[in-house]
């Protein structure tokens, strides 16, 4: 027996969004390079772990931090916006959403990028760097712009 269903498919357009290629090539590298430092050898010869592996147990942290933040997404929908990477995964629905802002990074052009500012709640922190379209600014743009 086959049940079909006559309601019609609720196709939601989703445009997907990620940290721009060369800026994830450039925090890649930068991870590999910290990698072969933790794994390289010490130049002389010990059988106690002496003053090194606190070291590196940090180094190898800000490494998968770094390799995770090049690969966050950002996904944006008519309903809301999604921020996913590997540890975490946060949604808002646009109804929540207050307003944004832009953000720059340091004072001397170290690159901007968008906060989203909910009516209750924490603020969503987007990636710098986003690879942007039409559809985002026209997205973006239906909501208000926050002074910061």
């Amino acid at each position: 027996m086959t049940v079909q269903n006559n309601e019609p498919s609720q196709s939601i357009d989703k445009h997907v969004y990620r940290v721009d290629y060369r800026t994830r090539g450039v925090l890649r590298v930068l991870t590999i390079f910290m990698a072969g430092l933790i794994f390289m050898p010490t130049l002389r010869p010990t059988s106690t772990l002496d003053g090194l592996l606190m070291p590196r147990i940090v180094m190898a942290l800000l490494a998968i931090w770094l390799w995770e933040r090049a690969g966050r997404r950002v996904t944006l929908s008519e309903t809301g916006i999604e921020l996913a990477g590997w540890f975490s995964k946060r949604a808002l629905r646009q109804d929540a959403i207050r307003g944004y802002r832009i953000e720059t990074l340091g004072r001397a052009g170290g690159g901007s990028y968008y906060v989203i500012v909910p009516k209750k709640g924490r603020r969503m922190t987007l990636p710098l760097h986003l690879e942007m379209d039409d559809y985002w600014h026209s997205w973006m743009h239906q909501f208000r712009k926050l002074k910061t």
